[in-house]
């Protein structure tokens, strides 16, 4: 899956933008040097619009971010469409149609809120998965609500308490090494 995702990224998108920058100076502005003109014209109006459309949607994704922390509450959403601000900003100042097109539609808040509810739903089912995943063994917890179960009796402990770490240490038998602190050797 990983080499079909590199293979689509860097090798079909980049042809399809290729081509489509090429259709679009021969079948809408009539090819020639004035057709290459007026479709790099586009492309760079295109890179303008997204430099400006990351700004001031940049500037309002980050006021919600610091409003939603200011209310005590997660900025999950924000997060989110930070990041669509983000890529979307860096797809319109990338030259091509189609990579416009997509980032046009992460800036734009209508379609970022669309994008961003999949995006959450994902992380939802991928979060409680994890989370089913990584179970941890805390149902014993005293709000959970399954019983305990213990496998141990008081008396057991009582029994062997001298055997845990929190038996007073013996003193050294003499059977024990006596050691010279010079030579760190046993006598």
């Amino acid at each position: 899956m990983p080499l079909v995702l590199f293979l689509i990224v860097f090798i079909v998108v980049p042809f399809l933008e290729i081509w489509m920058i090429l259709w679009v100076a021969d079948n809408v502005f009539g090819g020639g040097k004035t057709g290459a003109a007026l479709t790099i014209g586009l492309l760079i109006a295109a890179s303008l619009l997204g430099a400006y459309l990351l700004r001031s949607q940049g500037r309002s994704v980050w006021r919600q971010f610091r409003e939603t922390l200011n209310a005590g509450r997660l900025p999950a959403r924000e997060v989110i469409d930070g990041g669509f601000v983000i890529v979307g900003g860096v797809l319109l100042l990338t030259p091509g149609f189609l990579s416009d097109i997509v980032g046009l539609m992460m800036l734009l808040p209508p379609t970022r809120k669309i994008f961003g509810g999949w995006v959450m739903a994902l992380l939802s089912t991928r979060v409680t998965l994890a989370f089913k995943l990584a179970d941890t063994g805390l149902r014993n917890f005293p709000r959970s609500n399954r019983e305990r179960s213990w496998d141990y009796e008081a008396d057991d402990v009582a029994e062997h308490a001298q055997d845990t770490a929190l038996a007073p240490p013996e003193p050294p038998g003499d059977d024990e090494y006596d050691f010279d602190f010079e030579t760190q050797r046993p006598e």
